[in-house]
């Protein structure tokens, strides 16, 4: 183990054969950990040597190697001579593209929405999207990042995606949510958010409000058609056992 800015320097005039027979000698040597591990170091390399590790990953280390890339860092990668993001994105699995969208920030996704732009009979972005099912969109619906874009979408329908979901599916959707998240499905026209809360069942209920913060619950005691408290009075003792468990649960019930 070293320094992240030493390692970077040594490894920063290395070629994706340097890499993969690094890593093929030592067990302890992970291209997704060392080069892809710290992103500061990410364009010190060759883009084409960063394409071709890549290449060679398998589609779960892609994930692990390209979760945390920004705009910066996927436009860097576009430059590679040998590769071609906006095709590679057209092509590939719905599976990984849905790992790919699913934990990429706003600013990755509006550089593919860029991509799309450009050349839409080689990547359409926004057709992939619509066209995704099952787990894969489920995926995708859960990045809350990403709604704001998927919201501006002409031909992809948020409100009716997230209003076709079964309830296990918005239980995954709803829990973990901040404030901010909350406030924009609630000012949605085309979705309910106090409907969506009213018809979970006790235990998806139960699910949602143990992984909540406490600037969530205070939102949703202000929504004017969803009674929280009568919510938690009327859990049975396991489930509000369960939902106090939350320090930020404590928190609020102590306030009220």
């Amino acid at each position: 183990k070293m320094d992240s800015t030493l390692r970077g320097d040594i490894i920063g005039g290395w070629g994706a054969d340097s890499f993969s027979t690094m890593a093929a000698e030592s067990d302890d040597f992970s291209i997704v950990d060392v080069v892809f591990g710290d992103m500061d170091q990410f364009e010190g390399i060759n883009s084409d040597d960063m394409v071709g590790l890549l290449r060679g990953m398998s589609p779960d280390d892609i994930k692990t190697a390209a979760g945390d890339m920004d705009r910066d860092n996927l436009a860097f990668l576009d430059s590679a001579s040998n590769f071609d993001l906006g095709l590679t994105m057209g092509t590939i699995s719905d599976s990984l593209f849905a790992d790919l969208t699913s934990v990429w920030d706003p600013s990755s996704l509006g550089y593919l929405k860029d991509l799309s732009s450009e050349s839409k009979h080689i990547f359409d972005m926004e057709s992939r999207l619509t066209n995704l099912e099952g787990d894969d969109l489920i995926k995708v619906l859960d990045n809350e990042r990403s709604w704001s874009l998927l919201d501006e979408m002409e031909s992809f329908d948020l409100d009716d995606k997230l209003n076709g979901l079964q309830e296990e599916s918005y239980t995954k959707i709803l829990s973990g949510l901040d404030e901010g998240s909350f406030d924009f499905l609630d000012k949605k026209k085309g979705f309910n958010l106090n409907t969506k809360l009213e018809s979970l069942n006790e235990d998806n209920l139960t699910d949602v409000l143990k992984s909540l913060n406490n600037a969530s619950y205070e939102f949703l005691d202000k929504m004017e058609d969803f009674d929280l408290d009568n919510k938690l009075e009327s859990l049975d003792d396991d489930n509000l056992m369960d939902v106090v468990s939350s320090e930020d649960a404590k928190i609020y019930l102590s306030n009220t």
